[in-house]
């Protein structure tokens, strides 16, 4: 599905529906213009398997809801930087390898509507953390939760079971009910979404392959050239014109077939999954 049809998706207007993550901003854009302030929550991680589980858990609000793909591949830094900028990962190449850029994209996307906004990642391990939060202050706010991803990242022993088992004393923690309090209260649409979602991989064998990766993850690796990375001794899916991305970058990155994963992670993302691949985008609220 996605070698015959994730880059004709990417393409796709916006004006109803957004269809992928680089299109969620200038989708919201034209919904302030008219409700004034909107929030955007990304829950960095979190597939449908964990939002349905939210949904079940706690007392939100579906107003609207669908899906979204991610940007290939499905890692945080190309992912959700395509969320603050507005756009598709070839247009902020500069900064592929890093999420340190997201507030500079976020500002940049909102400066042609002149709309006072503000990018903030918290933890979310404790209500505390909201307190840099500028509810209020400004009326397009994107705020990213890490909570849902470090949860998954920790999920070692149980897998699945274990980030919903975390990721149930989240909820009970307090702190989704209290951003969307906040937001209620400060008058904003609050969206929800995130930047990729996730795999309960088969461990698979774990070649060390020293200076000639650049980065070893469990569902893609980023080599140091096409040449080695076409000289590789792992069992893998390459994809030299990945839709939207560079190509001398994807030519240099190795997919893991199927639902398999390279170590001994037996949770993952970064690759080319359906569970990674399409994440929900969800208009809520609490109940009044």
């Amino acid at each position: 599905f996605l070698r015959a049809s994730y880059g004709s998706q990417l393409t796709r207007t916006w004006a109803n529906w957004p269809v992928s993550l680089d299109k969620v901003q200038p989708f919201l854009a034209k919904r302030q213009a008219s409700v004034d302030r909107l929030l955007v929550l990304v829950l960095d991680g979190m597939g449908f398997t964990q939002w349905t589980r939210i949904r079940e858990l706690s007392a939100i609000r579906v107003v609207r809801s669908g899906g979204v793909l991610a940007m290939l591949p499905t890692l945080t830094e190309v992912s959700r930087q395509a969320i603050a900028a507005g756009g598709i990962p070839i247009e902020f190449r500069g900064s592929l390898r890093s999420t340190s850029k997201e507030s500079q994209r976020w500002a940049s996307a909102w400066s042609e509507a002149a709309v006072s906004n503000a990018w903030v990642r918290i933890d979310g391990a404790r209500i505390e953390d909201m307190s840099v939060v500028p509810f209020g202050a400004v009326n397009a706010l994107g705020l990213v939760i890490n909570a849902t991803d470090d949860l998954m990242h920790s999920a070692e022993l149980l897998g699945d079971i274990g980030l919903h088992a975390g990721l149930e004393a989240w909820l009970r923690s307090g702190v989704l009910d209290a951003v969307l309090s906040k937001a209620n209260e400060h008058g904003y649409e609050t969206w929800l979404t995130a930047d990729h979602g996730n795999l309960a991989v088969t461990p698979a064998k774990e070649l060390r392959e020293g200076a000639f990766v650049e980065r070893a993850g469990t569902r893609a690796r980023r080599y140091a050239s096409k040449t080695l990375r076409d000289g590789a001794s792992l069992e893998g899916i390459a994809w030299d014109e990945l839709p939207g991305y560079p190509r001398d970058e994807s030519e240099r990155l190795l997919f893991a077939p199927g639902r398999t994963g390279w170590g001994k992670s037996r949770l993952s993302h970064g690759g080319l999954s359906m569970d990674e691949v399409i994440v929900p985008l969800v208009q809520i609220e609490l109940p009044s």
